[in-house]
Order: C-alpha cells, then structure tokens, then sequence
C-alpha cells in the first residue's frame, strides 16, 4: 500500500456477530486516497479475532490486526477495563500511519461510502490547518427493528472553535476525522484519561477547532444489556459530570464551556438528591426514553 491518507481506528471485544458488517463499510468506502484499517482485540473468546484475522488475510495491504492477551475467562473491574480500552486505544493511534485517523466501534458502522472522502476534502481545504478534526452527525440504530433515529438534533454545516464545540455539541467518536498529530510527536493521551468518547474528543480540542457537517453517516448500534443500558440514569450522569474534573488534567482553558456542558447532569444529579438516597427507580428528569443514551460516558458500552 502506499502511504495512507487515513487510519481508521476500530476496537472489539467479542463481536463476531458484528465483525462482518463493520468491516464491510469501511472498505466500501470510495476515496480518492488510500486507506488503512487497524483493528484491536481485547482478547475476544467468541470467533471475533479469527473473524478479524480472515479479513487481514483478504486485505493484507490495508487491514492489521492486534490482539491484547487475556487470561481466558477472566473478567476486569472497571478500572482495569479502562486501562485496557486506554492500551487499545492507544496502540491503535500510536500504530497510524495516515496523516488523519478515524476511530469506530467494533460493532457500529458507515452508512455513507463518501464518508471519509467528505471529511478529507474539509481538511484538506483547511492549509492553515485551524481545524483539527472534522465531524458530523449520526444515527441510533436499533438492529431487531431497522429504526434509526439521529444522535443529535440537526444543526447546519458550521465552523466551531473549540470552545464553541464543547459548550453544546456532541459528536460520537465514530463520527469524528482527527489530524493525525502524533506524526508530529505530540501525545494527546499522556494525561492518562480515558481514551473514550468525550474525554478521547477533548484530548484534541487544545490543538484546533471543529468543523461540522450535518449529514448523519454511521449508524451506533444499540445493544440491549449493555454497560450503559444497565446503569441507571443517576449513575451514567454522575461519571458524565466526572469529565468536567478530567478534563482539567489537560486544560484548564475549557473549563467555562465544561460546566455549559454538563450543566443538565449536574442539574439532574442536584434535583436527584433532593429525593429519596436510593437511586432506583429514579425517572429520567428530563423525560427522555430510558432506551435511549442521551450521552454516552465511560465506560463505554464496549468494555467488558
């Protein structure tokens, strides 16, 4: 393969149900540039790594696989869960030769074969290199029925300074194109924060603004009896309103638009402890379905 203009980033943990389909969008993608895949296993037991394998077997110019050891049967505290997405997540990222990366859930995947060479053209465009990523909006995806209803409530293509972007908008990980800054010998993780959804954003805010392209691209598949579906309400805002205090082992320069951010969860979490001190059964304040994740926080339903 020649040199890749993107790297694009998925993780897995026994999703050999899912390992085709996602694997699928990405190399349908139509670009003008080539492309990498890089894939990491956190030791997977179910058939997703000989899954993963066969693909690097058929794609041996495009796709690499990786694979995390892990004592069979075991199962890890949260703690230990996050350090392993952190080290997947990291091996990934410090393995990317594309001048942008693209990260992507191992069971989630594109809906749009121009996805990346949409994303390419923004920041390509940009020579002053004011952006450093470039998104765009997704949808929920419910396998057992084919409803899709979008992440975010649309809002028109737009220019955001980074502190605009972290005051009010979302947008997943899936949906994000970042520069690839450690060919430039900067880390954004060396804070040692979770490598995941809004912290895995914020890691890249200091060095540019975001671009935002309405179009939803990739469908996030919604599993029943995942991490974040067997939490509570109460407890997916209380680690969503921890980030404000994460976020700070990198800047301290967002902090305004971090409290703008979490405002609704620290709201729900101050109503929330006017009632009763057990947390069950406590309603979604703001009348939203239970069903549906609001935000996604760490960890992240993939962590096993």
């Amino acid at each position: 393969m020649n040199q890749p203009k993107v790297s694009v980033l998925i993780s897995f943990y026994n999703l050999a149900p899912y390992v085709d389909k996602t694997m699928e969008s990405v190399l349908a993608q139509k670009t003008t540039f080539p492309v990498e895949i890089l894939c990491a296993d956190d030791g997977s037991d179910d058939g997703t790594i000989e899954k993963l394998r066969g693909w690097e077997a058929a794609h041996p110019d495009t796709v690499r696989v990786f694979v995390m050891d892990r004592i069979p049967g075991a199962k890890y505290e949260a703690n230990e869960r996050i350090k392993r997405m952190n080290a997947i997540r990291g091996r990934l990222f410090y393995e990317a030769k594309g001048e942008y990366v693209s990260y992507l859930d191992g069971d989630d995947f594109y809906t749009d074969d121009h996805k990346l060479q949409k994303q390419v053209d923004v920041l390509d465009a940009d020579v002053e290199h004011k952006y450093i990523g470039c998104g765009h909006n997704g949808c929920y995806y419910w396998e057992s029925t084919g409803k899709t209803v979008p992440i975010e409530r649309p809002i028109r293509e737009c220019s955001l300074t980074a502190e605009e972007y972290w005051s009010f908008l979302y947008i997943h990980t899936n949906a994000l194109l970042l520069r690839n800054i450690g060919l430039q010998g900067i880390d954004p993780y060396k804070s040692g924060i979770p490598i995941i959804d809004n912290p895995l954003t914020f890691q890249f805010l200091p060095y540019g603004d975001i671009y935002y392209l309405p179009d939803c691209m990739f469908n996030y598949r919604q599993i029943e009896g995942s991490t974040y579906h067997r939490r509570s309400p109460y407890q997916n805002d209380i680690l969503t309103a921890l980030i404000l205090y994460e976020q700070r082992c990198i800047t301290r320069k967002f902090d305004a638009a971090g409290l703008v951010r979490f405002l609704r969860e620290y709201e729900d979490l101050y109503e929330s402890a006017q009632g009763p001190a057990s947390d069950a059964g406590r309603p979604d304040l703001h009348g939203k379905p239970a069903h549906l994740p609001r935000r996604p926080s760490a960890p992240h339903r993939q962590l096993q």
